[in-house]
C-alpha cells in the first residue's frame, strides 16, 4: 500500500506520495537530488498538479561541510543561468565570484622543476567553480518551503517492480511506496544502483557492481602558507602540479570573500527587482555587490596591472597574489603520510610544513567503469550515481545539473501529450530514450578522466615519457591553432578592468 509522508510538502498542490497523481521518489538530498527538485518545481505540470512527490536522504543531517570547490561545465553553467530564476541567479553570481578563477582553463607544472609545462585558457570572463554547500544552498533555500520536507535518516533496503508500471520501494524502517517514477540521486556509493541491479532475480552478471576502487587517495586542505602559495603559476586560473606519482590541484582564493555571512544571503523580491540589470547581470568582483552607477566609480585603481606582455602571468601584481589556496592532492593509497620520509619533494614538504596540513581530509578514488542506466524504464539514476567519475576530473557536478534537467525535459513531453498513443510520447520510451543519451554523454567522459589521471599520475618510465612528450606538442597546437596571444589578451583586460570597475 501507498504511505503518505510524515508531513503535506506542498500546500498548494498536497505533493505527496499516496493519491492518485504521478507519484516520484527523489532518493538523495544532494547536487543532483536537488537541482532535480528544483527544475521539477518551476515545471508546468508541477504547478497544475500532477505530481506527487517525497525526497528522501539517507544522511541523518544535511551535507553541508565545506568540501573542495567544485567546477561546473560550459553546458552547466549555460542552463544554470536559463533555469534559475533571478533571486538564484544573483546567488549564483555572488558565489561564483568568492573563488577568483577567471576563466576556464588550466596550468600545468612539474614539481620536481617547479616549472610551467602546460597552459590552457578558455572562456575568459567565465567563473567556473563554486562551493559545493553554496550551490547546495541555492536549490535548497528556494525550494525547501517547510523544515522536514527532505527525510533525512532514510534508507532504502529493497525494491520490486509491481503491478501498473510501479516500483515498490521498501525502508530501513518498515514503509513500504509505490511509485511511478523513482529517482536515484544517492551518489557514487548508491544503494538504488545496487539495488535496481539485482532487481526481480536478473542475471548473476549483471548483479555486479560497476563501482571500481582506485590505488589512488585525495587528500583535501585549505591553506595561506606562503611556502605553498608561491607554487602558484596561475593566480587566476586552475593550477595543477604532477611529481613522481603524485599530483595536485591548486585553486586561488581571496580570503576578503571568505565569509560565513556569505552562505545566508537572503534578497527580497523587491531587492531583486532593483538589483538586476535586465540586459546584463554585473557582478563586481572587489565587493560582491552589483555595480551600479552610484558605486563604479568608488573602486580602487591604485593596483594597476601589468599589461606588457601576452600572457596572463604578467598581470600577477603583489597585491594580486592569492591569500590561500585550495589543495586536493592526489597520491597512490599505499603511501604513509604519517612518515617523515614522505617523499623526496620540495612541494610536499611545503604541504606538510603548513600549519593546515593537521585539517586535512582523506577520500579514497572511485569510479564507475561506464554508465550504469539499468534494466527498468522507471528507476532513473542521475548524477554520480549513475556516471561518477574521479574528482579529478571535474565532470561530476556538471553532469548531475545535465541530467536533472534534461529528465524534467523528457517529463515536460511526456505531460504534454500524455493522451496521446504515439510511441514517442510514452513514457517508458522516453525514459529508454533519456537512458541511452545520458549512456552516450558520459562514457567517454569516465573514459577520458582515468587517461587524464594515468597521465598526470604515472610513475613509470612510459607515463613519464608521454608527458615529456605531450605537453610540448599540446603547448605547440595552442599556439597554432589556439590564437592564444589574443585569448591571453583578452583575459589580462577582463582581470584590469574589473579591478577598475570597468565591465
Amino acid at each position: 500500500m501507498s504511505c503518505e509522508p510524515s508531513t503535506k510538502v506542498d500546500k498548494q498542490n498536497n505533493n505527496k506520495i499516496g493519491n492518485d497523481k504521478f507519484e516520484i521518489l527523489i532518493v538523495g538530498a544532494g547536487i543532483a537530488g536537488l537541482s532535480f527538485l528544483y527544475n521539477l518545481k518551476q515545471s508546468k505540470f508541477f504547478k497544475e498538479g500532477k505530481i506527487n512527490y517525497r525526497i528522501i536522504e539517507k544522511r541523518k543531517e544535511p551535507g553541508l561541510e565545506l568540501g573542495y570547490p567544485i567546477h561546473l561545465s560550459s553546458e552547466s553553467r549555460k542552463l544554470l543561468e536559463k533555469t534559475l530564476i533571478k533571486k538564484d541567479l544573483i546567488k549564483l553570481k555572488k558565489y561564483q565570484n568568492k573563488i577568483p578563477i577567471y576563466h576556464d582553463g588550466i596550468t600545468i607544472s612539474n614539481s620536481n622543476k617547479n616549472k610551467q609545462v602546460y597552459k590552457l585558457i578558455r572562456e575568459p570572463n567565465k567563473r567556473t567553480m563554486i562551493e559545493r554547500k553554496d550551490l547546495l544552498n541555492i536549490f535548497k533555500n528556494s525550494i525547501i518551503e517547510e523544515e522536514k520536507e527532505i527525510e533525512y535518516n532514510k534508507e532504502v533496503i529493497e525494491l520490486n517492480q509491481i503491478e501498473n508500471n510501479k516500483i515498490e520501494v521498501i525502508l530501513k524502517d518498515g514503509e513500504r511506496l509505490k511509485v511511478n517514477l523513482l529517482i536515484g540521486a544517492d551518489g557514487m556509493f548508491s544503494s538504488i544502483r545496487k539495488l535496481s541491479s539485482n532487481l526481480n532475480g536478473q542475471p548473476k552478471k549483471q548483479k555486479q557492481d560497476l563501482l571500481e576502487n582506485l590505488p589512488w587517495t585525495v587528500i583535501n586542505f585549505k591553506t595561506s602558507c606562503i611556502q605553498v602559495l608561491k607554487w602558484i603559476k596561475d593566480p587566476y586560473g586552475i593550477n595543477t602540479i604532477y611529481g613522481n606519482g603524485f599530483s595536485a590541484t591548486l585553486i586561488p582564493l581571496d580570503s576578503n570573500n571568505d565569509n560565513d555571512e556569505e552562505d545566508e544571503i537572503d534578497i527580497s523580491r523587491n531587492e531583486v527587482e532593483q538589483q538586476i540589470d535586465e540586459e546584463d547581470l554585473r557582478i563586481n568582483y572587489e565587493t560582491n555587490q552589483p555595480f551600479s552607477n552610484s558605486n563604479k566609480n568608488e573602486i580602487d585603481h591604485s593596483n594597476e596591472l601589468n599589461t606588457s606582455k601576452a600572457d596572463t602571468t604578467n598581470t600577477h601584481h603583489e597585491l594580486n597574489q592569492p591569500n590561500s589556496v585550495y589543495i586536493a592532492l592526489t597520491i597512490p593509497s599505499n603511501w604513509d603520510i604519517k612518515s617523515k620520509h614522505f617523499i623526496n619533494s620540495k612541494f610536499l614538504d611545503d604541504l606538510k610544513k603548513s600549519k593546515e596540513w593537521k585539517d586535512k581530509k582523506e577520500f579514497k578514488l572511485y569510479s564507475l567503469k561506464k554508465t550504469f542506466t539499468g534494466k527498468f524504464e522507471n528507476i532513473i539514476l542521475i548524477g554520480d550515481s549513475s556516471h561518477g567519475t574521479i574528482p579529478f576530473c571535474g565532470s561530476g557536478t556538471g553532469n548531475a545539473i545535465l541530467d536533472s534537467i534534461k529528465l524534467i525535459k523528457i517529463l515536460k513531453k511526456y505531460f504534454e501529450n500524455e493522451n496521446e498513443n504515439d510511441k514517442k510520447n510514452n513514457l517508458n520510451f522516453l525514459l529508454n530514450e533519456f537512458k541511452k543519451n545520458i549512456k552516450k554523454r558520459n562514457d567517454p567522459i569516465i573514459k577520458e578522466s582515468k587517461k587524464i589521471l594515468w597521465l598526470i599520475q604515472g610513475s613509470n618510465q612510459f607515463s613519464k615519457l608521454i608527458r615529456f612528450l605531450i605537453f610540448p606538442l599540446l603547448n605547440f597546437k595552442e599556439k597554432l591553432i589556439g590564437d592564444r596571444d589574443k585569448i591571453e589578451k583578452e583575459l589580462r583586460n577582463v582581470i584590469e578592468n574589473d579591478r577598475q570597475g570597468i565591465h
